[in-house]
Protein backbone atom coordinates (compact mmCIF):
# COMPACT_ATOMS: atom_id res chain seq x y z
CA UNK A 1 0.00 0.00 0.00
CA UNK A 2 1.27 3.12 1.01
CA UNK A 3 4.58 1.97 2.78
CA UNK A 4 3.50 3.69 6.46
CA UNK A 5 1.96 2.42 9.39
CA UNK A 6 -0.79 5.03 10.98
CA UNK A 7 -0.94 4.54 14.63
CA UNK A 8 -4.51 5.88 15.84
CA UNK A 9 -6.15 5.68 19.66
CA UNK A 10 -9.04 4.34 20.37
CA UNK A 11 -11.15 4.36 23.86
CA UNK A 12 -8.05 5.59 25.81
CA UNK A 13 -6.88 8.79 26.41
CA UNK A 14 -5.08 10.21 23.52
CA UNK A 15 -1.05 10.22 24.56
CA UNK A 16 -0.05 13.87 24.55
CA UNK A 17 2.73 14.39 21.89
CA UNK A 18 5.68 14.64 25.11
CA UNK A 19 4.28 11.21 25.89
CA UNK A 20 4.87 9.80 22.21
CA UNK A 21 8.37 11.19 21.64
CA UNK A 22 9.08 9.61 25.16
CA UNK A 23 7.76 6.28 24.22
CA UNK A 24 9.37 6.48 20.91
CA UNK A 25 12.74 7.42 21.93
CA UNK A 26 13.05 4.23 23.61
CA UNK A 27 13.86 2.38 20.34
CA UNK A 28 17.49 2.88 19.71
CA UNK A 29 17.91 4.44 16.06
CA UNK A 30 14.55 5.37 15.13
CA UNK A 31 14.23 9.03 13.91
CA UNK A 32 11.59 11.77 14.33
CA UNK A 33 10.67 13.84 11.18
CA UNK A 34 7.79 16.34 11.62
CA UNK A 35 7.70 17.26 15.09
CA UNK A 36 7.23 14.01 17.10
CA UNK A 37 3.93 13.03 14.94
CA UNK A 38 5.99 10.90 12.11
CA UNK A 39 9.19 8.67 12.29
CA UNK A 40 11.37 6.21 10.85
CA UNK A 41 12.95 3.08 11.66
CA UNK A 42 15.23 0.81 9.44
CA UNK A 43 13.56 2.14 6.23
CA UNK A 44 10.36 2.02 8.04
CA UNK A 45 7.98 4.99 8.47
CA UNK A 46 5.58 5.19 11.35
CA UNK A 47 2.92 8.21 11.83
CA UNK A 48 1.26 9.01 15.33
CA UNK A 49 -2.11 10.30 15.12
CA UNK A 50 -4.57 11.38 16.96
CA UNK A 51 -7.69 9.59 17.77
CA UNK A 52 -9.33 7.00 15.07
CA UNK A 53 -11.38 8.09 12.59
CA UNK A 54 -13.92 6.08 10.66
CA UNK A 55 -16.84 6.51 9.02
CA UNK A 56 -18.30 2.94 8.73
CA UNK A 57 -20.98 1.26 10.11
CA UNK A 58 -18.86 -1.55 11.04
CA UNK A 59 -16.56 -2.90 13.96
CA UNK A 60 -12.73 -2.44 13.44
CA UNK A 61 -11.19 -5.46 12.43
CA UNK A 62 -8.56 -7.66 14.13
CA UNK A 63 -6.01 -9.43 13.18
CA UNK A 64 -3.86 -11.58 15.34
CA UNK A 65 -0.18 -12.07 14.25
CA UNK A 66 2.62 -13.70 16.10
CA UNK A 67 3.87 -10.42 16.95
CA UNK A 68 0.81 -9.14 18.12
CA UNK A 69 -2.44 -8.11 17.43
CA UNK A 70 -3.55 -5.38 14.52
CA UNK A 71 -6.28 -3.59 14.82
CA UNK A 72 -7.67 -2.17 10.87
CA UNK A 73 -10.20 0.33 10.05
CA UNK A 74 -12.95 -1.11 7.93
CA UNK A 75 -11.78 -1.55 4.55
CA UNK A 76 -14.69 0.72 3.30
CA UNK A 77 -12.87 3.42 4.73
CA UNK A 78 -9.19 2.92 3.86
CA UNK A 79 -10.63 2.85 0.30
CA UNK A 80 -12.21 5.52 0.19
CA UNK A 81 -9.22 7.35 2.14
CA UNK A 82 -6.51 5.91 -0.37
CA UNK A 83 -9.12 7.62 -3.45
CA UNK A 84 -9.33 11.18 -1.46
CA UNK A 85 -5.79 11.27 -1.10
CA UNK A 86 -5.18 10.81 -4.23
CA UNK A 87 -7.61 12.82 -6.41
CA UNK A 88 -9.38 14.88 -4.25
CA UNK A 89 -6.66 16.23 -1.38
CA UNK A 90 -4.73 19.38 -1.84
CA UNK A 91 -3.16 19.31 -5.10
CA UNK A 92 -5.75 17.18 -6.78
CA UNK A 93 -3.64 14.02 -7.48
CA UNK A 94 -0.99 12.22 -6.07
CA UNK A 95 0.53 9.36 -7.96
CA UNK A 96 1.67 7.28 -5.30
CA UNK A 97 -1.45 7.51 -3.27
CA UNK A 98 -3.36 6.75 -6.56
CA UNK A 99 -1.40 3.41 -6.82
CA UNK A 100 -2.11 2.68 -3.60
CA UNK A 101 -5.67 3.54 -4.32
CA UNK A 102 -5.72 1.14 -7.10
CA UNK A 103 -4.05 -2.19 -5.13
CA UNK A 104 -6.15 -1.82 -2.63
CA UNK A 105 -9.49 -1.37 -5.26
CA UNK A 106 -8.12 -4.24 -7.26
CA UNK A 107 -7.63 -6.71 -4.23
CA UNK A 108 -11.33 -5.89 -3.69
CA UNK A 109 -12.44 -5.86 -7.48
CA UNK A 110 -11.37 -9.83 -7.73
CA UNK A 111 -12.71 -10.89 -3.92
CA UNK A 112 -9.50 -11.15 -2.26
CA UNK A 113 -11.12 -8.27 0.13
CA UNK A 114 -14.80 -8.31 0.78
CA UNK A 115 -15.87 -5.14 0.69
CA UNK A 116 -20.20 -3.51 1.26
CA UNK A 117 -20.42 -1.61 -1.92
CA UNK A 118 -23.36 0.52 -0.71
CA UNK A 119 -21.25 1.36 2.55
CA UNK A 120 -18.40 2.35 0.42
CA UNK A 121 -20.49 4.83 -1.72
CA UNK A 122 -22.13 6.40 1.34
CA UNK A 123 -18.77 6.92 2.79
CA UNK A 124 -17.53 8.00 -0.58
CA UNK A 125 -20.56 10.69 -0.34
CA UNK A 126 -20.02 12.09 2.76
CA UNK A 127 -19.38 15.39 3.50
CA UNK A 128 -15.69 14.00 4.93
CA UNK A 129 -14.39 12.97 1.57
CA UNK A 130 -17.12 14.11 -1.04
CA UNK A 131 -15.25 12.03 -3.35
CA UNK A 132 -17.86 9.75 -4.88
CA UNK A 133 -16.96 10.71 -8.98
CA UNK A 134 -13.33 9.85 -8.34
CA UNK A 135 -14.11 6.69 -6.66
CA UNK A 136 -16.61 5.28 -9.32
CA UNK A 137 -13.38 7.15 -11.94
CA UNK A 138 -10.37 4.88 -9.86
CA UNK A 139 -13.47 1.84 -9.61
CA UNK A 140 -13.79 1.85 -13.55
CA UNK A 141 -10.36 2.24 -14.24
CA UNK A 142 -9.45 -1.15 -12.45
CA UNK A 143 -12.34 -3.35 -13.51
CA UNK A 144 -10.70 -1.71 -17.39
CA UNK A 145 -7.02 -2.99 -16.54
CA UNK A 146 -8.40 -6.10 -14.92
CA UNK A 147 -10.36 -6.88 -17.98
CA UNK A 148 -7.70 -5.93 -20.08
CA UNK A 149 -5.22 -8.31 -18.38
CA UNK A 150 -7.70 -11.43 -18.72
CA UNK A 151 -7.21 -10.80 -22.61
Amino acid sequence: MSGDTDICWAGISTPTMEQREAIMRQIPGIRSHGRGKSWSYAGLWIDLLGEIDYLARRDLSRVFTPFGEVVLIPVEDALVGRVYAARKYVSGYDEKDDECAKKLMSAVLVGTVPIDWNEAQRIAASSKFNCEQEFEAVKAEVKAALENSRT
